[in-house]
């Protein structure tokens, strides 16, 4: 690729990797809301090919059969002693960092969402028949891993889970609800025959390595007050 071209080439590459990340997740949802996880994994099977092919090495130029190729340590040893000679090559490299690391971040923030739910027995067949509706509306503004359980011990007990795929994700499902989805919510919500209000746990992913795991550097709680050392 020529020089000139890289800078474009860089902020190519970043367009269709957030356009992919934007529109992705929105067509999962609606492919599991219309016809279920099945045609979504097999949508996806059927996609891979195309993927695949563009990882295929193509044939050699006959003008470049006699030459050895090179491993990625040489270009990548080259790209690194040319790149401070290049401003708009640092800028876009730069920008196209900043906005990998954000989003990463932001993607890492994986909300689990919990709803407890109190319904006498006699309701409990329409009460699961209202949830079906609201595990559509779930997974229609993108959450997954939804499910609805029932207490064993506790049978008036249920409990709803869902993911979504960021905590923005679920802001936006909270604050930007539609008319048709609160009265959903009620309808769900007027089942509730406990004394305290349905109550809402909102927990976050912890990935491998987030708890601290050496004796010497505790795990402090979100509502533990660190000790003053200073």
């Amino acid at each position: 690729m020529p020089p000139a071209s890289l800078p474009a080439a860089v902020a190519l590459n970043g367009i269709s990797y957030n356009i992919a990340r934007s529109f992705g997740p929105a067509i999962g949802g609606i492919v599991v809301a219309m016809a279920g996880a099945v045609a979504a994994f097999a949508l996806k099977r059927m996609v891979l090919p195309a993927t695949a092919d563009r990882t295929i090495p193509r044939s050699v130029s006959p003008s470049h059969r006699g030459c050895r190729a090179n491993n990625w340590v040489t270009p990548l040893s080259q790209a690194c002693a040319i790149l401070p000679t290049r401003r708009r090559s640092k800028i876009v490299l730069t920008r196209t960092c900043l906005t990998g690391v954000i989003g990463g971040s932001i993607s890492a923030l994986m909300p689990l969402i919990a709803r407890e739910y109190r319904v006498s027995q006699e309701n409990a067949r329409a009460f699961h028949n209202v949830m079906r509706d609201v595990q559509l509306l779930r997974q229609r503004n993108g959450a997954y891993g939804w499910s609805i359980a029932r207490d064993i011990a506790d049978p008036e007990l249920w409990t709803e889970r869902y993911h979504c795929p960021t905590w923005l994700d679920y802001l936006h499902q909270r604050n930007r609800s539609t008319k048709s989805e609160r009265a959903l919510d009620r309808r769900a919500a007027a089942f509730h025959a406990g004394p305290d209000p349905v109550r809402v746990r909102r927990m976050l992913e912890r990935p491998f390595g987030s708890v601290r795991w050496k004796e010497d550097v505790p795990d402090y709680a979100a509502s533990e007050i660190r000790p003053d050392n200073g």
